[in-house]
């Protein structure tokens, strides 16, 4: 379908890449757009947000780094709601540039470490939950 769009040169499926080569991908990006309903920790939203980026997404509980109208938005789940949020940010240098800034803020305050120990945690709650049964 791609192939088929008057933008077939500037659509690129990349697929998995290398941690090491994820800066430069961000480095690219305008907006990042994450229209998963499955992920389970959005890591990906925090490296995006790492990196500056405005940010749209359908799940509005897979991350804390990501605020409606603040550094991104939320999108409907389907594809008009998504291109919709994602063409009012590239339309506007001002606002990608008051996204950007405030992703990075939104980052600062997730890091992956403090994630992680937010996880254990939860982790270790159940597990005494399930212990105490």
């Amino acid at each position: 379908m791609a192939a088929e769009t008057d933008f077939a040169d500037r659509i690129i499926f990349t697929g998995a890449m290398p941690r090491e080569d994820l800066g430069v991908a961000y480095k690219v990006m305008s907006v990042f757009t994450f229209p998963s309903l499955k992920d389970t920790q959005g890591w990906v939203l925090h490296e995006a947000a790492h990196a500056g980026k405005p940010i749209v997404i359908i799940d509005k509980e897979v991350s804390e780094v990501v605020k409606d109208g603040v550094n991104g938005y939320f999108a409907e789940n389907n594809p008009e709601s998504v291109a919709e949020k994602v063409i009012a940010i590239l339309k506007s240098p001002k606002k990608q540039a008051e996204f950007s800034a405030e992703s990075k803020k939104l980052a600062n305050k997730f890091t992956e470490r403090s994630q992680v120990k937010k996880l254990e945690k939860l982790y270790q709650k159940l597990i005494d939950a399930r212990e105490n049964q």
